[in-house]
């Protein structure tokens, strides 16, 4: 009804049925429609969060979800495109997000770069689904027709992204300083803008025109945005920023009286700043700031169905953990001479790409994969000395440091036990046994016998390591109890 209804007000020769449409104006009890501060793209806005849904995952079953929500989209934003005399399809009317004309309404141009940027990755993500599903549906034609003559992407003579076509200089329309980079959409939350260096150096121009102050959550869409434009340092102010005069007492974002966006957005900037896959490649580190320039991170997720582990130094890469949910070709952006180690500690075969500086393996479900730069004879893990000391808890914090410098996952490999992250829970009596793994699979059984469920005592039993030329590590054993 809300799709039917607002393309009887907008365009009412194009009136169609079994269309979608969002706004932004949302609760359990009410659903808004486009508007002034929400017009077409926000629709597709949703859509992207749906793509996303199953790229992390892998999972075709979210295809079949949402694909009737993804072709009724479709078909309203073909309702909001107006061919043009040039041959383009311009959305029509068309706002950029809440920008004021300056006399008490909105400036509502056709071809705004929020809706066209959001109508295009919506086709491009319909047309991406139809070909993983097999499916097909008569809506798809018009898609097939308008995608490529929507020009999403227009560069001003400012050398900016341009927020409404028909401005020349940035600021022609509307505030300069606004707290929407609504132009941007295809840098974040969306991909377009990051496939052409151009569109990322006048995004560039766009954010240092539009600066850095402004409420929570717009510092935190910002902070998204210059990851995705891999300015470090950048990032790092803007997250002091988000954090130090952009959150409140009660640590939600600062927008009046408060809101959660710019805490979400916090947290998502963070990740981009460690990790990014929007591109089809695992790229490790893409955003790393000076005062970051060591560190690690373990269990950010990846687009294809991969969660990741990663340490540095000196803003270098020193290693990488990479497992998989999915049998498919892993490619990560890379310098070259790394080395793919299995979990069983053999050296896989790996291909690496000089041009586009990535290296690919064949990635098999439920299984770890080690990337380092050194043949791995030598590896050691050290366990913290536990002595004869008693346990008298049924949950230990197992800890554990490797000599590259990643962090060690835990499992346990039989007994009355139970492991998460690090807390290991007994869930009732006899032995159990703990295994601490890493690089080249070097790993450790860590035995524990308890007398009662509440006492115990630990014992520490080195594993034999498999290595691809089919000798053994050397395993140093800094502690036994």
């Amino acid at each position: 009804m809300i799709a039917k209804s607002t393309l009887g007000s907008w365009n009412p020769t194009r009136v169609i049925d079994n269309g979608w449409t969002a706004g932004t104006a949302n609760s359990a009890y009410f659903a808004g429609g486009p508007s002034s501060t929400s017009g077409a793209g926000t629709g597709p806005f949703v859509i992207l969060l749906l793509w996303d849904w199953y790229n992390y995952t892998g999972d075709k079953s979210i295809l079949e979800k949402i694909w009737p929500m993804v072709i009724s989209s479709c078909r309203f934003l073909d309702g909001c495109l107006k061919p043009q005399p040039d041959g383009s399809y311009l959305c029509d009317p068309s706002w950029s997000p809440e920008m004021e004309d300056g006399n008490g309404g909105y400036v509502n141009l056709p071809g705004s770069a929020y809706d066209q940027q959001l109508i295009y990755e919506n086709y491009r993500i319909a047309l991406e689904i139809a070909r993983i599903l097999e499916r097909d549906d008569p809506i798809l034609n018009a898609v097939r027709t308008q995608m490529p003559k929507l020009s999403p992407v227009l560069v001003g003579t400012s050398g900016q992204i341009k927020e409404f076509r028909q401005e020349q200089a940035y600021g022609q329309f509307g505030d300069p300083n606004h707290r929407h980079i609504s132009q941007l959409m295809g840098l974040y939350p969306g991909t377009l803008i990051t496939e052409k260096q151009e569109w990322l150096d006048a995004a560039k121009v766009s954010l240092n025109a539009r600066g850095d102050r402004s409420t929570g959550w717009a510092m935190a869409h910002r902070l998204n945005a210059w990851s995705r434009i891999r300015d470090g340092n950048r990032c790092h102010s803007l997250l002091n920023s988000l954090l130090n005069t952009g959150t409140m007492e009660n640590l939600w974002d600062t927008h009046p009286p408060f809101q959660i966006d710019g805490n979400f957005g916090g947290t998502s900037g963070i990740a981009e700043m460690l990790l990014q896959s929007h591109n089809g490649v695992i790229t490790p580190i893409p955003a790393i700031p000076d005062a970051w320039k060591t560190g690690s991170f373990n269990g950010l997720k990846a687009r294809g169905g991969y969660t990741i582990a990663a340490s540095w130094n000196n803003k270098i890469l020193t290693g990488l953990q990479i497992n998989s949910v999915l049998d498919k070709t892993c490619t990560v952006a890379l310098d070259s001479g790394w080395i793919v180690y299995s979990d069983t500690g053999v050296v896989e075969p790996s291909s690496y790409d000089p041009t586009a500086k990535t290296l690919s393996f064949e990635a098999q479900a439920g299984r770890f994969y080690h990337l380092s730069k050194t043949l791995l004879n030598t590896q050691t893990i050290t366990f913290p000395a536990i002595g004869d000391q008693v346990i008298t808890s049924r949950a230990v914090n197992l800890s554990a440091t490797t000599s590259s410098g990643l962090p060690v996952s835990f499992s346990v490999v039989s007994g009355p036990a139970a492991v998460r992250g690090t807390v290991l829970t007994l869930t009732g009596l006899g032995s159990v046994t703990v295994r601490a793994l890493q690089v080249g699979n070097s790993n450790y059984a860590r035995s524990l016998q308890s007398a009662h469920l509440m006492s115990f005592r630990f014992q520490m039993v080195p594993a034999p390591v498999s290595l691809a030329s089919g000798g053994r590590a050397s395993l140093a054993l800094t502690s036994r109890t």
